[in-house]
Formats: structure tokens, sequence, C-alpha cells
């Protein structure tokens, strides 16, 4: 298992990308509320991750990320919303993706 704690942007994501196994490969990604920065996701789902676990605190943008996360092949797995902050009105919102063969 390999944790990295660096800036999400396409440029780090180049070069972070490079390490391979022979294991499949399972991704975490919280990326700002903003969303994910262009690029981004398009190299992850080049890398064809078994699962994806992309957590997500800003609900405008769950179905511009879904999109691209389709486009790459994915489809969504399981969906949990989360309140991950007592007594605030916000909610996170935690998605389950697996890649899919066939797109839909």
């Amino acid at each position: 298992m390999r944790f990295d704690v660096v800036p999400i942007e396409a440029a780090t994501m180049g070069r972070l990308c490079k390490f391979s196994s022979d294991m499949p490969e399972k991704i975490l990604l919280d990326p700002p509320r903003q969303g994910t920065a262009t690029g981004v996701l398009e190299i992850l789902a080049a890398r064809r991750p078994c699962s994806v676990l992309h957590i997500h605190c800003g609900v405008d943008e769950i179905p511009r990320e879904l999109n691209r996360w389709r486009i790459g092949g994915y489809r969504v797995r399981r969906v949990v919303p989360l309140g991950m902050f007592a007594g605030s009105a916000n909610l996170e919102i935690l998605i389950g993706l697996e890649y899919a063969s066939l797109q839909y």
C-alpha cells in the first residue's frame, strides 16, 4: 500500500502514476469542494483501477465528475451520503465506482 499527500493536479498525477504493480489498484480520491482538476480523472481512469472511492463535498460537481468517469469506462456501484461535520449543513457524498468493460 502506498499513500502520497500532494496537490491533486494533472502534473502531479502524471508523476505519481508511474508506479506500477501486479496488484489490483484501488483509488481513494478526495478533491477540494470545487472538484477534481482538469485531467486528473482522465489520468486515473486510464490506469484502469478495479475500484474507485470518490468523495464529494461539493454536490454541484457530482454530475460533471461522474460523466468524466463514465467516459473513462466507469460506472457507479454505490452512493453513500455522510454527515462528517456534525452541526453543519454540509454533506459528504461517497461514490464507489467500478470499471465497466461496456459503456452505458
